[in-house]
């Protein structure tokens, strides 16, 4: 098969699961700020997506560049910002990011421009790091890159 056969349904896969992960963090929060107190009154009810990531959070990173991919938890689609917060969870050794930012560049997505060789090193980071679904978009690249 082709890499355009491939990709999308990892894409589709990972950002279907991404939404409901992120509509089921929103519903556990909604659910944390009902029971934490009823003599509390919250005065603005938005949650600063920043307030939680710590310099060497990988996995509060990785759910930013999430939140940025797909414009959700109260921040704008951003692929720029995508690719930041990525690139620093990937910097940890979090398979996952490492994952979507070969997404990214396979896509041209909040990078300069389309890189397959980048996208192509970035899946074998993630599937050496376990991530399921890296080594056959790797594959898939590599495919690509040799029919060049």
């Amino acid at each position: 098969g082709n890499v355009g056969s491939i990709m999308p349904s990892i894409e589709q896969i990972t950002l279907r699961e991404l939404r409901n992960k992120l509509i089921q963090a929103e519903k556990n929060r909604a659910d944390m700020d009902i029971s934490s107190s009823s003599k509390e009154t919250k005065k603005n009810s938005f949650v600063d997506p920043f307030d939680n990531v710590q310099a060497t959070d990988a996995l509060a990173q990785l759910k930013l560049g999430n939140n940025y991919y797909v414009g959700s938890g109260g921040v704008e689609t951003n692929y720029e910002e995508a690719v930041k917060w990525f690139q620093l969870a990937s910097d940890q050794g979090l398979p996952q990011a490492s994952f979507n930012l070969g997404v990214c560049y396979f896509e041209g997505k909040g990078v300069p421009r389309q890189d397959l060789s980048r996208a192509l090193e970035l899946f074998t980071v993630a599937a050496k790091g376990g991530h399921p679904g890296a080594k056959e978009a790797g594959d898939e690249v590599l495919r690509m890159l040799e029919g060049l």
